[in-house]
């Protein structure tokens, strides 16, 4: 242990101590590569688990090393993308043994690093922690060059949603202003785009106003040629004079559809649409995943809560399922600036 902690200097000296605000000289090996871990100090990680792997999954302070990634990176901090891509890596180089590792609080059960994560850190985080998990049996992995192709369709397809949606919640608004019973509307979406596989892409608009709540409801379902691939359904209690309160009731995508980006574009596209229409806004969902075997909930449950926070939804604390999105000068708001 005094050799490797004569190794550990050297490091230091080597590297530097400029990223803290302690004294190397004073701290154990543990203490060390916390404080490397909490700062996102992949170099530093990486020389001293080459030096001593056993550190993965030692603890300091009663918690796995993971702790550090896991408090610094929670939803009420402010943490810029390159540093969550280096959290990321360190929870690579930490490795699947230390995401097994459970944490432990006073005031709490002890949990499991992804669990934490789901309800109280970046989806980056959750990301990172699920590649360690079992991939459910219907999952498909995409390529890069994939995922390059579906946002170059998904750019195009939400803007061109986004504008559909807003002109016809506008004409549902007035219907609703002007009528005095229940009304129902209806509209094809018609488009010149095409998806990855070159499939031409139509939708369907549908929406119902109830005058004596101030309630609308609409859906709007996505298809090529006669194939179901997605569907969202939306309520929306727009009382004048009060925010804009948004539940997204469903979101539904077929299951031979699931990794083609289907439903984070049409999510997005009500979501831009919402924040062109009103100032203020609170939209709600349930994440839950449906049509999915059985033992495959719990993975799938678990990709989905961090696919919703992608989108800038935010987990309750206690309850993942439960998430929540704001819009405040017609701008999504981050979780660190969300009234607690």
């Amino acid at each position: 242990m005094r050799m490797f902690f004569v190794k550990c200097v050297g490091i230091f000296t080597a590297f530097g101590c400029s990223n803290y605000a302690f004294s190397v000289y004073e701290m154990t090996p543990q203490e060390a590569f916390y404080k490397a871990v909490e700062s996102a100090d992949v170099e530093m990680v990486q020389k001293m688990i080459e030096i001593d792997p056993l550190l993965k999954t030692s603890l300091y302070k009663g918690n796995p090393m993971i702790w550090g990634v896991l408090q610094a990176t929670r939803l009420k901090n402010k943490v810029v993308q390159p540093a969550l891509k280096k959290y990321a890596k360190i929870i690579k180089l930490l490795g699947k043994s230390a995401a097994c590792l459970k944490i432990k609080k006073v005031d709490s059960e002890p949990f499991l690093p992804l669990d934490y994560s789901l309800r109280r850190c970046y989806s980056q985080i959750d990301k990172a922690l699920i590649k360690f998990e079992q991939k459910p049996s219907s999952y498909v992995t995409k390529t890069a060059e994939e995922f390059v192709l579906q946002n170059k369709v998904a750019d195009k397809l939400v803007e061109e949603l986004e504008f559909f949606l807003v002109n016809k919640i506008i004409a549902m608004d007035v219907s609703l202003r002007n009528s005095k019973f229940e009304t129902t509307a209806e509209a094809d979406f018609i488009t010149n785009l095409k998806d990855v596989k070159g499939r031409a892409l139509s939708g369907k608009f549908t929406g119902n106003i109830s005058v004596e709540g101030g309630i609308e409801q609409f859906s709007l379902s996505l298809y090529t040629s006669t194939i179901f691939l997605a569907k969202i359904e939306v309520e929306v209690n727009w009382q004048v004079g009060e925010n804009m309160d948004v539940l997204v009731s469903a979101l539904k995508v077929s299951k031979e559809e699931r990794q083609n980006g289907f439903g984070g574009m049409m999510l997005d596209a009500v979501i831009k649409a919402i924040c062109q229409l009103e100032k203020s806004a609170k939209l709600e969902l349930y994440a839950a995943p449906s049509d999915v075997d059985k033992c495959d909930e719990n993975l799938f449950f678990s990709r989905l809560v961090s696919f919703y926070k992608k989108h800038k939804f935010v987990p309750n604390k206690w309850d993942a399922n439960d998430l929540k999105l704001t819009i405040e000068e017609g701008k999504v708001l981050p979780a660190y600036k969300i009234e607690k």
